[in-house]
């Protein structure tokens, strides 16, 4: 199973770069800064959205004890499948990606500095779309 990790704090997955196998994006969603968070103020979430485009890096994740642990480190999302197109030639991957559950979400806000840099240093590593970069660096933030 290929799981799709969207920009968010993991994409320094730097504890296991053998499972990385990509970059890509989804088509029809948007990243939204509105999932409850204490620790960044507001996380990270895709929803639906006709029209936008969410870029994210791609990790093999076959084992269930493994989801078990993102499960459990990403508390207060669901899984959903989805379909990943991949770069550079945007052949589409059967997915796995995480989805705010409906009750932990808020209204648009912002999170924290150091959160949105993570975000925009790891879309830097992956050598995501600049425009995308550019996005991600003008997501408000607390100071």
């Amino acid at each position: 199973m290929v799981q799709t990790w969207i920009p968010r704090k993991w994409y320094g997955m730097k504890n296991a770069p053998e499972r990385f196998a990509g970059t890509g994006y989804l088509i029809n969603r948007r990243l939204v800064i509105n999932k409850k968070s204490q620790k960044w103020g507001s996380a990270a979430n895709i929803e639906r959205s006709y029209g936008d485009t969410v870029y994210g890096v791609v990790y093999d994740i076959t084992d269930e004890d493994e989801w078990k642990k993102l499960d459990k480190a990403e508390g207060g999302y669901n899984r959903i499948n989805a379909s990943v197109r991949m770069f550079p030639d945007r052949h589409i991957e059967s997915a796995v990606t995480y989805e705010a559950a409906p009750e932990c979400n808020d209204s648009e806000g912002p999170t924290l500095k150091v959160y949105r840099d993570m975000l925009v240093k790891g879309a830097h590593e992956h050598d995501l779309p600049d425009e995308y970069v550019d996005f991600l660096e003008s997501l408000a933030v607390l100071e």
